[in-house]
């Protein structure tokens, strides 16, 4: 009973979505006579780009051309070897211009791979420069610290050095200097 019960909103359900109509076509109702408004992808679609117009510019050029030698022939100016011998030079000269771009686009893309593999390279010399200068530094001062810890004095050190010396409390003053017993002849050996 109750998997028929829900089978049945089910449909129920179903039905009311199709009954619905579509959300787009609220929002942008238009009037019988109107075309209807084109959404942003297609309207950027119909849209030509740069090399597209620059293409269209060429085309028409050449079709120019054309029209003009097809008439040239036609009134007689111009023979039809000469015209063929035009028509492979204009399409030899259109080959070359093609190539010519597709050269400057390829070179271009070198050019910006190129840059991108010096400036990840940079990264890469600079991180490492920065880590050997910090190893570096941080060996300086574990050197510096090792002479600290080896030839700090002991307690008790400093007081003993300083009546060594005849500075600090309990000392005689300095320390006489013993004089050299002089060499007689009689002490060498003979």
């Amino acid at each position: 009973m109750g998997v028929g019960l829900a089978m049945k909103f089910d449909g129920q359900r179903k039905a009311q979505t199709r009954q619905r109509p579509a959300r787009s076509k609220q929002l942008l109702p238009s009037a019988p006579g109107e075309p209807k408004p084109a959404s942003a992808p297609a309207a950027r679609a119909q849209k030509p780009s740069a090399a597209d117009r620059r293409g269209k510019q060429k085309t028409a050029g050449r079709v120019d051309s054309d029209r003009q030698l097809l008439h040239a022939i036609l009134e007689g100016a111009v023979s039809r070897e000469e015209a063929l011998v035009r028509a492979r030079v204009d399409a030899a000269q259109a080959k070359t211009e093609a190539n010519s771009e597709l050269e400057h686009k390829r070179e271009a893309r070198r050019e910006e791979k190129k840059r991108k593999r010096e400036a990840a390279l940079d990264a890469v010399r600079n991180e490492s420069k920065l880590k050997s200068q910090a190893a570096r530094k941080e060996a300086d001062w574990d050197r510096k610290r090792v002479a600290l810890i080896r030839f700090a004095p002991e307690e008790g050190q400093e007081q003993q050095d300083e009546q060594r010396r005849g500075k600090g409390p309990g000392s005689n003053g300095p320390a006489r200097a013993q004089p050299h017993a002089r060499k007689t002849a009689g002490s060498k050996k003979r």
